[in-house]
């Protein structure tokens, strides 16, 4: 009895740990929007959750280890939105379509950690992003599986002048590129379905066979 009451006391301790995480990043993010990476600092993200700074220094032991946390955290959701199955009964090209309205949507509500996200992967790689060169190959796999999902349901039945893995590089340079431009060059927002709609178009003309 003693046991099972104490693997509950754990578990209550675990899940309150991980909301307060949660809070903590959720609370980062909005300061990022706000402020910018560079500029935003623990003292401001502590108010902004709503907890005093050492909390934040108890889950997290520097500002860059939380940035760190957000990379992976929007990783992870870019990871598991492309990965949704699309709705039943829409067309190949719609169902791709859907998929990344639903990407730049996330872009959208994370527009301030996207800009970040994309201008530390460009100037140096996985050691500007904070991750060391396993785990940004490890997810670098990850997305391209997903992205060579999605890619041959929009594909089947159509004749390509390349491979599937190919043409999965190329969409997803594809929406890293527009992301880049309309956060960086354009600062503007991106209009989700508008937007995956032109991507869309752009890559199957791209890689379809003219002459199938």
């Amino acid at each position: 009895m003693a046991e099972a009451g104490g693997g509950r006391k754990e578990q209550r301790k675990r899940k309150i740990q991980d909301f307060t995480r949660d809070h903590i990043l959720n609370a980062a993010v909005r300061v990022i929007e706000e402020r910018g990476l560079e500029k935003a600092t623990m003292d401001e993200i502590a108010r902004e959750a709503g907890y005093g700074v050492g909390t934040l220094y108890n889950y997290f032991k520097s500002k860059d280890e939380l940035s760190l946390a957000l990379l992976r955290k929007v990783f992870g959701e870019v990871e598991v939105t492309l990965a949704t199955a699309p709705p039943a009964g829409l067309g190949a090209e719609e169902a791709l379509a859907w998929s990344l309205a639903r990407v730049f949507a996330l872009a959208n509500r994370n527009r301030g950690l996207m800009f970040e996200l994309i201008t530390r992967s460009h100037r140096v790689g996985a050691d500007a992003a904070g991750m060391d060169v396993d785990e940004m190959h490890g997810q670098a796999k990850r997305m391209d599986a997903v992205f060579r999902e999605i890619v041959g349901r929009s594909l089947r039945g159509h004749k390509t002048w390349c491979g599937r893995a190919e043409a999965a590089g190329l969409l997803a340079a594809l929406v890293r590129g527009f992301i880049a431009h309309k956060f960086i060059s354009g600062g503007g927002s991106l209009e989700p379905e508008v937007d995956a709609g032109r991507i869309v178009r752009a890559f199957l003309r791209g890689v379809l066979d003219e002459e199938a």
